[in-house]
C-alpha cells in the first residue's frame, strides 16, 4: 500500500486534476505511445459531472436508486457467486479428500498441489483475460466448473459404496482442476467485473455492499460444509460436489441473464448502457456515442 498510488477517479471527483494526469501517466506504459493522458483525464472529467447530474446522492441508499440498483444486484450476485460455485468445498479440500478415500498423508499432498496450481491458475489469469471478454471467460468458466461438480458428485456414489483408490484419486483430481479453473478465471474475474460495473461515484460502496453479502453467504457455507463432509453428520462426502453444482447452475444462469460484458468500455459508456436499460447480452455490440449520449444533439455538431 506504501507505494500504491492514488485512484485518479478519486482526484478528479476532488478539482485535484494536475495530480490525477500525474498518477495516470505513472500507471501507463511509456510503450503505449497511443495513449493520450489529458484525454483520458478529461473523460474522468466528464463521466464525473456525467454521474453527478444524474445522481447527486453518494450514499449507500443510492446504490440501490435507479440504474444504480440494477449495477448494485450485479455485483452482489457476483461477489455471492465466489460461494456457489464450490469455493467452501475447495477450502475444505484436505478434510474432503480424506472423506473421499484418500490417505491422511495424501490428502495433504493433493491439498498442497491444489494451492500450488491455483497460484498457476492465477498466473494464467494474466494471459486469458485480456484475450477475450470477460462474460465469455465468466459464463463459459461456470459451465466448466458446472460439469466438474457433477462428476466430482457422480463419482461420489461408487466411492460410498464400495471405496476405491481409483475413484478417490478421480475426486481428487477434479477438484485440483476446479482450483486451477477458479483461479484462472471466476476469481480475479470477481474482482475485475466488481470494479467495473458500478459508477465511478458509487464503486467503493457497491463493493463493500457486495462484499458484506460474500461474507454472509460464506458464513452459512462455512457452516453446511463440514456437516456435509461428516461422516457423523449428514455424511455425503464427495456427492456434497451435486450440491455445489446446484450452486454452479444458479450461477450460470445469472451470469448468462445479468452479468454484461464491460471489456474495451469506459466508464462512461456503462454508464450510457446501463441508463438505456440494454441487455446484458448486447453490451458489447450496442454502439454508444458519447458526446450525444451526455451532451445532446445541440453539442455533437460541434
Amino acid at each position: 500500500m506504501f507505494f500504491a498510488p492514488e485512484s485518479p477517479w478519486w482526484l478528479v471527483r476532488r478539482g485535484r486534476l494536475q495530480d490525477a494526469r500525474a498518477v495516470v501517466k505513472r500507471l501507463t506504459s511509456d510503450k503505449n505511445v497511443n495513449f493520450d493522458i489529458d484525454k483520458n483525464v478529461a473523460l474522468m472529467v466528464v463521466t464525473t459531472e456525467h454521474e453527478r447530474s444524474i445522481n447527486a446522492e453518494t450514499t449507500y441508499l443510492a446504490c440501490f436508486q435507479g440504474t444504480n440498483l440494477r449495477r448494485t444486484l450485479i455485483v452482489i450476485g457476483i461477489y455471492c457467486i465466489q460461494t456457489l460455485n464450490g469455493n467452501p468445498l475447495r477450502g475444505y479440500s484436505t478434510y474432503f479428500y480424506q472423506q473421499a478415500g484418500l490417505p491422511t498423508t495424501q490428502a495433504f499432498n493433493m491439498t498442497i498441489a491444489g494451492f500450488a496450481v491455483a497460484i498457476v491458475g492465477g498466473l494464467f489469469s494474466w494471459v486469458l483475460l485480456p484475450l477475450f471478454g470477460r462474460r465469455t471467460i465468466y459464463f463459459w468458466s461456470l459451465v466448466l466448473m458446472f460439469i466438474i461438480m457433477i462428476l466430482v458428485g457422480a463419482l461420489g456414489f461408487p466411492q460410498s459404496r464400495s471405496p476405491t483408490p481409483a475413484f478417490a484419486w478421480a475426486i481428487g483430481s477434479l477438484l485440483i482442476v476446479s482450483s486451477f479453473l477458479y483461479n484462472c478465471s471466476i476469481g480475479p474475474l470477481t474482482n475485475t467485473l466488481c470494479s467495473e460495473i458500478p459508477s465511478s461515484l458509487l464503486r467503493s460502496k457497491s463493493v463493500v455492499l457486495a462484499r458484506w453479502t460474500y461474507a454472509v453467504t460464506h458464513i452459512i457455507a462455512g457452516v453446511l460444509t463440514p456437516y456435509q463432509l461428516n461422516p457423523t453428520a449428514w455424511n455425503w462426502g464427495a456427492r456434497t460436489g451435486l450440491f455445489w453444482a446446484g450452486g454452479c447452475l444458479i450461477s450460470i444462469v445469472f451470469a448468462y441473464f445479468c452479468v454484461p460484458e464491460p471489456k474495451d468500455r469506459t466508464t462512461a459508456e456503462l454508464d450510457i448502457l446501463f441508463e438505456r436499460k440494454v441487455s446484458p447480452r448486447h453490451f458489447s455490440k450496442t454502439p454508444v456515442d458519447l458526446t450525444e449520449a451526455i451532451y445532446g444533439d445541440d453539442e455533437k455538431k460541434f
